[in-house]
């Protein structure tokens, strides 16, 4: 089962996603990236970093400087959640859930996507496609490769899952699969 993801050597064609409060690598997670970088088991040990961005460059650029440190072979950037969302369940339970960390989001435009590109030398993968359209987009724009993604329902409710996501694209702009890489978040 062994694959390539982006260039990388991978024992399975699956990984851990980012998710933030599980300490893995996410902008919100509950430990650093550099711990999460410093930790690894093994220095070739490939990890990618979501990230969220603003609409300050500079802030933008720093944050990038800082990942390409870690030795992070990637970025995974959210492309369909414009401002926060509010963790309602996860509330119940803890008062702080990291909601307004990150409170100045941007709505995502393929020119801002390709703005960032410009700041960094590692790929840039955007997390969130859910139409054929913008899949094809991102092949237009250079995206070396797309995350199919509702973010388990909970930052689009009622969104379609990968699975339907990947079938229309399959079905609509085979292509797509054939010029880069499609990773599925969940709904598999």
């Amino acid at each position: 089962m062994e694959t390539t993801i982006l260039g990388h050597r991978f024992s399975a064609p699956f990984f851990i996603s980012p998710c933030a409060g599980g300490g893995l690598p996410s902008m919100a997670s509950s430990v650093s990236m550099e711990a999460i970088a410093a930790g690894r088991p093994r220095k070739d040990q490939v990890l990618f970093q979501q990230i969220y961005v603003t609409d300050n460059q500079t802030a933008n650029k720093l944050l990038f400087q800082r990942i390409e440190k870690t030795g992070a072979k990637a970025m995974v950037l959210t492309v369909d959640s414009a401002g926060d969302r509010a963790r309602h369940r996860a509330l119940r339970f803890q008062e702080n859930t990291n909601l307004t960390r990150y409170s100045s989001y941007i709505p995502m435009t393929w020119g801002i996507y390709k703005d960032l590109q410009k700041l960094t030398k590692l790929p840039i993968v955007p997390k969130g496609i859910q139409t054929v359209e913008d899949a094809k987009k991102a092949i237009e724009v250079g995206a070396p490769a797309i995350f199919l993604s509702n973010h388990g329902g909970r930052a689009l409710d009622g969104s379609r899952s990968p699975f339907e996501v990947a079938l229309e694209t399959h079905r609509r702009a085979p292509e797509v699969f054939k010029k880069i890489e499609v990773y599925a978040d969940g709904g598999v």
